[in-house]
């Protein structure tokens, strides 16, 4: 995440001490050496269950290896937390963890801060509960969901709208995964009985979650998120947005939506590239705060400006502001209350195949639903979350170890809410059915990514 900015501080300090232009050439062992590199994390987790396979109690330990610096290390461990109770509740545990910093570069971060690797420990732990059930890992989510208005995880509030077993249900029924999981589940613990073994071995798992927008209520350095906009005499509209790194797609949807409020004809829209000065930081444009935040407050500065245009001189300027405010405050120390501006609901299912000759998984086909309020722009959405499969895909099985592409099913729930990120909760969902899926296919115990090539088979236990 941070390495456009590090490399653009080197240049910058190179061209000073220089009083030239630089430009910078890396080599591949160069950017090993000296490039930020993503925290490793290891997880211990034990869990208390009763008859009917919910989780009563968790113990926790996690070893966390980062680099020299851990930029926003809170913020983080906080996300990484909270991927392990995933939408789960529970509220006896105990959580214990170590930070190790070796000696290297600073710590980059994955797009979601750390919730991809407590939500792909969480659902690992959570498919060996069902596993243990004897329950199939579709049906144990289901019935483990948080009753209505319980709060789900460690504490965290449950918001009005709770959309996760129906996108559950549509995720076990498009996937037709039930039928698939039992299929592959007997052809696993009949393995070693069987004269004949076929070519390749398949395998099916599932993942269901959230990702919370924003960062968490705990970053009081940070200041109110906050929007200007400005109506000329020549009719052109000026959005300041402390957002520079805003792509061109969220802008286009930007500049519609404020030509819609104000009338005005389409491309009088302008982004000043220059960050409005302030004492105070709105903090970098990462957590799906560009779609969640700033939309809203470009609509409701833009309706502000509707009201004044006919009665006030141009030009005009309105500004507006949102610092987090819930009514249940989130508690960092309790790990309680409403931790997120809002949530990005999904789930997904993953089916592989394994050759007996390579023992390479192959990831055939991945269905995902999302719930993420109005889509500002669904084709860019829908191509935001292949991007995101194919490198979470990469993530898991080592990056360009996939051989053909799979066929990604995307579907979006519709939603009125406001926009919310799609582009992140791929991150989370499919590397944990992904390795449920090749835990299945080869009879291994796989608990770990990358997913090395050549795993081999084993036969009888998961």
């Amino acid at each position: 995440m941070w390495l456009p900015a590090l490399e653009a501080s080197r240049a910058a300090l190179l061209s000073r001490a220089a009083r030239k232009s630089v430009r910078l050439q890396t080599t591949a062992e160069e950017s090993r050496l000296f490039d930020p590199v993503m925290p490793e994390a290891e997880f211990r987790i034990r869990g208390a269950v009763d008859g009917d396979g919910k989780v009563l109690a968790l113990d926790i330990h996690f070893t966390l290896t980062v680099g020299s610096r851990f930029p926003l290390r809170n913020e983080f461990i906080d996300r990484m937390v909270m991927g392990i109770f995933s939408v789960y509740p529970c509220r006896n545990y105990r959580i214990e963890g170590n930070l190790v910093r070796r000696d290297s570069c600073p710590s980059s971060h994955g797009p979601a801060i750390g919730f991809e690797l407590g939500c792909l420990a969480g659902e690992l732990f959570a498919s060996r509960v069902a596993e243990h059930s004897l329950l199939p890992p579709g049906s144990w989510r289901m019935e483990s969901m948080p009753a209505g208005g319980q709060a789900f995880g460690p504490g965290i509030s449950m918001p009005r709208n709770f959309p996760l077993p129906e996108i559950l249900s549509r995720t076990i029924g498009i996937s037709d995964f039930e039928r698939k999981h039992a299929s592959y589940e007997q052809t696993r613990l009949n393995r070693n009985h069987q004269e004949y073994r076929p070519e390749a071995s398949r395998g099916i798992g599932i993942s269901c979650g959230w990702f919370g927008n924003g960062f968490a209520a705990s970053a009081r350095e940070l200041g109110a998120a906050s929007v200007s906009v400005t109506l000329d005499k020549d009719g052109i509209l000026s959005i300041d947005v402390p957002s520079p790194t805003a792509g061109p797609a969220i802008r286009r949807a930007w500049s519609r939506a404020a030509e819609e409020i104000l009338g005005i004809e389409a491309g009088a829209v302008r982004f000043p590239m220059e960050l409005a000065p302030g004492p105070v930081d709105p903090g970098p444009s990462i957590l799906g705060r560009n779609t969640s935040v700033y939309t809203k407050l470009i609509e409701l500065a833009c309706s502000d400006l509707s009201k004044r245009r006919f009665r006030d001189a141009l030009p005009i300027t309105v500004s507006r502001s949102r610092r987090r405010s819930s009514r249940v405050p989130w508690s960092a120390e309790d790990f309680e209350g409403t931790a997120f501006e809002s949530i990005t609901w999904g789930g997904t299912a993953v089916e592989v195949s394994v050759p007996a000759g390579t023992g390479a998984a192959e990831v055939t086909r991945v269905w995902i639903i999302i719930e993420a309020g109005s889509l500002l722009m669904k084709d860019h959405a829908r191509s935001a979350v292949e991007a995101s499969v194919e490198n979470a895909l990469n993530w898991c099985l080592g990056a360009g170890d996939a051989s053909t592409a799979p066929l990604v099913d995307i579907q979006f729930l519709p939603g009125k809410k406001n926009p919310r990120d799609v582009s992140t909760i791929p991150w989370l969902l499919v590397p944990a059915a992904c390795v449920q899926a090749v835990r299945q296919a080869t009879g291994r115990d796989i608990s770990s990514i990358p997913v090395s090539r050549g795993n081999g088979f084993s036969g009888g236990s998961a």
